[in-house]
């Protein structure tokens, strides 16, 4: 005899039925490349962790400003403030099209403020003050346009049953940058000066202005033709109801948890090139690689997401990351920071593919901007605030302590797996709902 499955609060549940989606393999071809160019050109280009300016950044706040681990990681906080409140201009996305033009228009619109920020930086005397300034205003423009490609993709996702493809996107262009910007981030501390870099970054953004004159039929036949809600303050209210469902609140707590991680960014950097004694080069190919292999595991996870259902995914990428923290104590030379950079890369792909494969899932028709930026948001709250507290632990007990509250953090998500709605998890990507 079987039992019906259950939600959280305990009544029966009936898994919907599901059928493949009839998507053409032209159209899923259109749709995939034209965010993964868009979304590398704005990943490379924004102010962020996987940005072109980013190690710059740090090592000049480290070794010209004399910068502790704290106060590094203080300064990284304040950066990223826009982040943490994105949902908020995610729900400005969702309520306002600016020129009628919809996502389009903010594909036009905030290119050239972000790119003036790096202007101020490249062609004024670089200061502690003006670089929280400029960093703070390009990154609120940064997230801006940030929810306008993640609504508009997620939009579509729903649309044509491709969340985990789709996903798969996300992770990509998170990945490919992140190769990318910690070899050359590297290379510039080494050879150019910062102003330089801000310079470099100014032109990539402004690709994705370039990028948005190529308006392909399967992204923006629909994406741009709804309709908003008046951008009235009032109808935020709607959101609340909302963040009391599972649905909705389990996959934010669940981005939270995963990225609350003290061990990594600033205790690691002291750790690898202050105990180990990786050079500045090293430390940045230590963080190419980790992400090529993530870029490798992304790419076998666009097969299992097809073959396998959701739920499955989530226990394995959690679990594997639980393994993988505690694996930076090992190292003690370069060969054994490549294995894990590998094994730790690999864990990570997995883990976070699948959990924007299911926040995508979880966002409601016409607030997608407000839910996946919120989503984003407590991602990066989470990497921020763990990287001050990861700093204090580091500094009063240690990398180990520091490692030890990461793994701690990881493991906590499995209970939120388990209390995950069923309707979200039991199927596979390019599978269509008969039902709600």
């Amino acid at each position: 005899m079987s039992l019906a499955p259950t939600e959280p609060n305990g009544r029966p549940h009936t898994v919907h039925e599901t059928d493949e989606q009839p998507v053409s393999r032209a159209a899923v071809r259109q749709i995939a490349s034209y965010f993964l160019i868009v979304m590398l050109f704005y990943t490379l280009g924004t102010p962020g962790s996987n940005g072109l300016a980013n190690i710059p950044i740090q090592f000049y706040l480290k070794d010209r400003l004399n910068f502790s681990a704290p106060q590094t990681a203080t300064f990284n906080f304040i950066a990223g403030l826009p982040l943490y409140v994105g949902f908020l201009l995610g729900y400005v996305r969702d309520r306002w099209r600016p020129f009628g033009k919809g996502d389009l228009g903010y594909l036009v619109m905030t290119p050239p403020l972000i790119a003036a920020g790096y202007l101020w930086l490249a062609f004024s005397p670089l200061t502690y003050p003006g670089l929280v300034i400029a960093t703070v205003l390009s990154t609120i423009f940064g997230v801006l346009l940030g929810a306008s490609i993640q609504g508009m993709l997620t939009q579509i996702a729903q649309r044509d049953a491709m969340a985990g493809r789709l996903a798969v996107v996300i992770m990509l262009t998170t990945n490919i940058p992140s190769i990318i910007a910690p070899w050359a981030g590297g290379w510039l501390t080494e050879h150019r000066t910062p102003q330089f870099t801000f310079l470099i970054a100014a032109v990539v953004v402004m690709g994705v202005t370039a990028a948005s004159f190529w308006r392909p039929a399967a992204v923006f036949a629909t994406a741009t033709k709804s309709t908003a809600p008046a951008l009235d303050i009032r109808s935020f209210r709607a959101l609340l109801p909302l963040l009391r469902k599972p649905s909705l609140y389990l996959p934010v707590i669940i981005m939270f948890l995963w990225n609350f991680s003290p061990g990594w960014t600033t205790p690691l950097l002291y750790y690898l090139t202050n105990t180990v004694k990786l050079s500045s080069e090293q430390y940045g190919n230590f963080g190419a690689i980790q992400n090529a292999a993530m870029v490798v595991f992304t790419l076998v996870y666009l097969v299992l997401c097809r073959r396998l259902r959701l739920v499955w995914l989530l226990w394995l990428g959690t679990v594997l990351g639980v393994i993988g923290a505690p694996l930076l104590l090992i190292i003690h030379r370069w060969p054994e920071a490549v294995f894990v950079a590998l094994f730790t890369g690999a864990a990570n792909a997995i883990a976070v593919s699948a959990y924007f494969d299911l926040l995508i899932r979880a966002c409601p028709p016409k607030m997608e901007g407000t839910v996946f930026m919120l989503g984003s948001a407590m991602f990066a709250l989470a990497g921020a605030c763990s990287d001050v507290v990861g700093s204090k632990l580091f500094e009063r007990g240690g990398f180990g302590l520091a490692l030890l509250v990461t793994a701690i953090m990881t493991a906590l998500v499995l209970p939120m797996v388990a209390l995950l709605p069923r309707h979200l998890i039991d199927y596979r990507d390019g599978e269509m709902h008969r039902g709600s």
